[in-house]
């Protein structure tokens, strides 16, 4: 044991020399004991290095700390599926373990398959075949139980419309996300509940009663604007995968277009959702994801540019341009293009765009003072319990404020959407149009 114990030690300190001295963020996880370190979100937030097991594959970056493309990955690195051993590993140069992968030119499948095999930032992960679980933004609670913060399959709904759905709401209830975004106000309308109870402060029922139906409309409006844009978005996103299938497509099967020109413009769309959701989240893997799938040159451009996503249909255009496309097909691709474009602006108008503020605020101070009112209301009209009185205040208040933190939570619907499950499903629609094993000629 103590021999393991030392050898694992001597392991983790040789991959973090390896790694750049300290220009790693270095975590241990996982049943299999596994070290994995990342570069700095600057740099970026994945590379460059993993140890597993007996295997290190591990080797330092060049300046700058970030690889041009995925031809400069070292094939110690998690891109590749590749091993490099242990001893070979200690010798390794930055020159040397960029050359290593100079000379092969991997397929978009085989660049996708080891993009998949990253390990997860803190925002999220890079999902592959597993887009059940997402990531929302930092600092956004997650439910426990049932959630839109994961793309639907039939188990969730089965389990969603189960007749014991009540029940398991009541299990989960101290964990629920709204309860615990408003554990502060309960506290403090508690507190206010008591003062009013011993001090007997009284107000007439009337005027709870007459101030509790224009309350009703605020929030009822609030919370119905949230939700249509919530659906908005959800539904630009829909269409964005749909116009990325059907470039993707009219392009996989046009014979004018040469295989090279194809290949790069298949993996420019693939790179269109995670810069859509980098955009839309501001994480740092964008710049991940382009290193390892376009060219360097094309990489590094479109990093550069305000708008990565416009820059990637740009790209998809440009280097369609050449080639003597039919009419029927160029305007069929030029449609595809125009709708993503249009896609992204609507998600730019929703993300730019919030409900009134003056709206929100005046419906908050409305509804904080009915609340305030309410226990006046109650002790005026014979409420002698204490207990009651709390009981009846806070049970309201839950229900009121509730309603308003929902329409909170989904105003900014990109921090709960799944991005990374939407941009994931996106990228193998792409993936599979351009499919190498798809059969040429009909047959019986």
């Amino acid at each position: 044991m103590e021999t393991s114990a030392l050898s694992r030690t001597l392991h983790l300190v040789l991959l973090i020399s390896a790694c750049g001295l300290g220009r790693c963020r270095c975590s241990f996880g996982g049943a299999a004991g596994r070290f994995a370190c990342t570069t700095p979100r600057r740099l970026s937030p994945f590379l460059p290095c993993t140890l597993a097991k007996e295997a290190v594959q591990c080797a330092p970056a060049p300046e700058g700390g970030v690889f041009a493309s995925r031809n400069e990955v070292p094939s110690a690195c998690p891109y590749n599926e590749r091993r490099i051993s242990f001893a070979a590993a200690m010798p390794l140069r930055a020159k040397r373990a960029n050359a290593f992968l100079a000379e092969q030119s991997l397929t978009l499948d085989e660049d996708l398959e080891m993009l998949w095999s990253l390990p997860c930032s803190s925002e999220g992960c890079l999902l592959g075949e597993t887009v059940r679980a997402d990531a929302t933004r930092l600092g956004v609670l997650v439910s426990k139980d049932s959630t839109i913060t994961k793309l639907w399959d039939l188990h969730d709904w089965e389990k969603h419309t189960s007749p014991r759905r009540m029940w398991r709401h009541l299990v989960f209830w101290p964990k629920s996300t709204i309860l615990r975004r408003l554990y502060s106000m309960l506290l403090v309308l508690s507190a206010w509940s008591l003062l009013v109870y011993r001090f007997r402060i009284c107000l007439p029922a009337a005027a709870v009663s007459y101030s509790v139906s224009p309350l009703a409309l605020l929030l009822a409006f609030r919370v119905n604007a949230a939700n249509a844009r919530f659906a908005e978005a959800r539904s630009q996103w829909g269409r964005a995968i749909f116009a990325a299938r059907e470039l993707a497509a009219n392009i996989a099967v046009d014979v004018n277009v040469p295989s090279s020109t194809k290949d790069g413009c298949a993996r420019a769309i693939c790179c269109f959702g995670w810069a859509v959701k980098a955009s839309l989240r501001g994480v740092a893997d964008l710049e991940l994801v382009l290193n390892a799938l376009l060219a360097p040159e094309a990489a590094i451009w479109v990093m550069t540019q305000k708008k990565p996503s416009l820059a990637l249909l740009m790209l998809v255009r440009k280097w369609l341009a050449p080639h003597p496309i039919p009419l029927a097909s160029a305007q069929a691709i030029a449609s595809c293009i125009a709708d993503l474009n249009l896609c992204y602006g609507g998600m730019e108008r929703i993300l730019s765009t919030p409900l009134s503020p003056t709206y929100g605020r005046h419906t908050s101070r409305g509804l904080m003072l009915w609340l305030a009112m309410l226990p006046c209301a109650l002790v005026a009209s014979g409420v002698s319990n204490v207990f009651s009185l709390l009981v009846t205040q806070l049970g309201v208040a839950y229900v009121m404020l509730g309603i308003d933190e929902i329409g909170i939570q989904i105003e900014q619907p990109f921090d709960v959407l799944p991005l990374y499950g939407m941009a994931t499903v996106l990228t193998r629609d792409v993936q599979e149009a351009f499919a190498a094993d798809v059969p040429l000629t009909p047959g019986n």
